[in-house]
């Protein structure tokens, strides 16, 4: 377990409906004449003046083991308008062309292929989101199958190892093709999770054992969010009458939970399963598994997150991103970029 230190993050609060379908292909889209696929031209943006004599920048980021691709929205993004994202290589600072998106705040596979909207929550095994889309109503998509799955429940969540997970009658259940203790079995035309069906949904989390890692005098009204740590290790956000609760559960059972204060609006687990991020109000705070210590900023952000080895945190400011180590919270760069989304693959 890495030691924590004290550091100051910020982060946005992104503000958008999910998505209903994702975006086509990189390179391709329908032509309305014929309906096949014509070949898109692709571009590469140019570099911003900023990275004129900036080799030095790419020589420290090499070195500190900085890997991968930012993804950022276009310079004045407006939500409705579909352009592609900008897509930053890591530690060149050479710009390309990602996939298209049509929200200034979005989420991206993890091949890095397909944008969603905000609320989307992506399986980390294949191009599969899920979100709310309604009062207690899931909608489950494969961005690369026609048609969607809609479902009674909230709080879709992916485990590391793909299996779909929601809230349902009070509880956290799974879809699974082990079918002991099953509520029920389906065959859906999109599959939930990585195995082929027929699937069975069974809980894995009950109401009661959910409301225990509360305080006695202390009421569980509804299940906010919910994050995987590992395929064992689970946070719930809890919302009660008087704030939010973050409680952490393993193997069903409850272990701890700690106030928030505030309401989330996203929560996004590191890759490496040690912490959970959880944007508020332009506020991040961190728990991890064991001590869940919430860790909180003050300065206004847009977006954050994770670099896919779990060793850098990203997040973006007005006019900057901000990368930092989490093995110490010290070493960081400053990049003069303007986004309002932001994704790390």
């Amino acid at each position: 377990m890495r030691r924590l230190l004290t550091f100051l993050l910020a982060v946005g609060l992104p503000v958008l409906v999910a998505a209903a379908a994702v975006d086509a292909l990189r390179g391709a889209e329908p032509s309305a004449e014929t309906g096949t696929r014509t070949v898109e031209t692709v571009r590469t943006p140019p570099a911003p003046a900023w990275l004129e004599g900036g080799v030095g920048e790419v020589q420290r980021l090499a070195r500190e083991g900085v890997r991968g691709t930012l993804y950022l929205n276009a310079d004045g993004c407006l939500d409705g308008n579909v352009r592609r994202l900008r897509a930053l290589g890591l530690p060149t600072l050479e710009f390309a062309e990602g996939p298209r998106s049509q929200t200034c705040s979005f989420t991206l596979s993890a091949d890095g292929e397909y944008t969603a909207g905000a609320e989307a929550v992506w399986s980390p095994q294949g191009p599969l989101f899920a979100s709310t889309t309604g009062p207690a109503e899931l909608t489950l998509i494969n961005a690369e199958q026609p048609g969607d799955l809609k479902l009674a429940g909230s709080a879709p969540a992916f485990r590391p190892d793909g299996t779909f997970t929601h809230m349902h009658a009070g509880r956290v259940v799974e879809w699974t093709t082990n079918c002991a203790e099953a509520t029920s079995v389906v065959s859906p035309a999109i599959s939930p999770g990585p195995d082929v069906g027929p699937y069975c949904v069974r809980p894995v989390v009950s109401a009661a054992a959910l409301g225990r890692a509360l305080p006695p005098d202390v009421r569980l009204q509804s299940v906010d969010a919910l994050a995987w740590l590992s395929d064992s290790h689970l946070l719930a956000l809890l919302e009660t009458r008087e704030r939010v609760w973050v409680a952490a559960y393993e193997n069903g059972s409850p272990r701890h939970a700690s106030p928030l204060a505030i309401s989330a609006d996203a929560v996004r687990v590191d890759p490496t399963g040690e912490y959970v991020g959880i944007l508020a109000r332009s506020t991040v705070v961190l728990h991890d598994r064991d001590t869940a210590i919430p860790w909180g900023s003050s300065l206004e952000t847009r977006a954050f997150d994770w670099s896919p080895d779990g060793e850098w945190l990203a997040y973006a400011t007005t006019g900057n991103v901000y990368l930092v180590r989490t093995s110490d919270w010290t070493t960081q760069f400053r990049l003069p970029l303007s986004t309002t989304g932001l994704a790390w693959r």
